[in-house]
């Protein structure tokens, strides 16, 4: 979490924190329990990121996540603190292929398996090929249950490694066909299959392909705890708020390439660039900037010469990739 602390008027510690998603929501929302004001900075119209949702016309419609696993056990514990009630989510899968359309129900049971398998098999899920490749996941999920999991303490990290998850279906045998149904699947909630590691797509089908009767929703959908969150932290949350500059604190030492190019990436991504590939982003020493009098917000003059650009995609930062912990707040 990037952030910046002060002192306010009252004395107290203050945080600002980049970005009104999941993660910027929560830890508003955890230094506030603390005692800490934190000022939360978000570029769009509206928080929640991921976890967004909205109600039209009285339906409720979730822009990202749909459920919650039995070990999402920061998500659930927030939502019984926020008094949200949850319920059992039901998985029902559509795929498309060769012109048909076709729906499965991963369900854990001998019906469920049987009224899927017409379906399995025109997806080629079912082939031998495709069996041999699912026991060998099998057994990897079976062999690290403590790791697969989305828990606060889960050990995933341990076993996440070079690997991606793209690379990972291939090496085992699954078929290509069934690389692409997965790749529909997985890429619509969890990302890019050749950025996303191969232990981070196993604990997705350990904890909801193969837990499908344990997974929940909070009543009136994932939205509601975006809602909640942002109604609990307060007036102190400022959308619209797209970065400016973002300042890293390294003690007059060289700054690494890395983490110069995660500061440019998190600056164009908070800011009206978001999106953009080949965003263009000024890079200086803060000794050479200047605020001159009277300034609109951001607006700061660079002295001549002392300044270069980088080119960066305004994409999500990777935070370990870039040294997260040196970042601070804008200005």
């Amino acid at each position: 979490m990037p952030q910046s602390t002060q002192r306010d008027n009252n004395n107290t510690k203050s945080v600002i924190i980049i970005g009104g998603g999941t993660s910027g929501l929560c830890a508003a929302y955890t230094l506030k329990k603390h005692g800490i004001r934190a000022i939360l900075l978000e570029a769009g119209d509206r928080v929640g990121g991921r976890l967004g949702g909205d109600r039209v016309d009285g339906f409720l419609l979730d822009e990202g996540a749909d459920f919650f696993t039995a070990s999402h056990d920061v998500a659930l514990r927030l939502c019984e603190e926020l008094g949200l009630p949850l319920v059992r989510s039901m998985m029902k899968l559509g795929w498309y292929k060769s012109g048909r359309f076709f729906t499965t129900t991963p369900e854990q049971t001998l019906a469920g398996v049987i009224s899927d398998l017409p379906a399995l098999w025109n997806l080629g899920l079912i082939s031998p090929r495709a069996i041999r490749a699912s026991m060998k996941m099998s057994r990897t999920i079976k062999n690290r249950p403590e790791h697969l999991s989305f828990a606060s303490n889960s050990m995933v990290a341990e076993i996440d490694e070079e690997e991606s998850a793209n690379d990972y279906m291939k090496r085992i045998g699954v078929p290509e066909d069934v690389r692409l149904a997965l790749r529909g699947l997985l890429e619509m909630t969890m990302g890019e299959l050749d950025e996303m590691s191969a232990a981070f797509a196993l604990t997705f089908i350990a904890q909801i392909m193969m837990k499908t009767d344990e997974l929940y929703v909070p009543e009136e959908g994932i939205g509601s705890l975006t809602h909640a969150l942002a109604d609990a932290c307060g007036a102190d949350i400022r959308v619209s708020s797209p970065v400016k500059r973002v300042v890293i604190q390294n003690g007059g030492r060289n700054v690494p390439p890395d983490t110069l190019e995660g500061a440019a990436r998190l600056a164009a991504y908070h800011s009206g660039l978001r999106g953009e590939n080949r965003a263009r982003v000024m890079v200086a020493e803060r000794r050479h900037v200047r605020k001159p009098a009277r300034a609109r917000p951001g607006q700061v003059t660079i002295r001549k010469g002392k300044a270069r650009t980088v080119v960066v995609d305004a994409v999500e930062p990777n935070w370990q990739e870039a040294g997260g912990s040196g970042f601070s707040a804008p200005e």
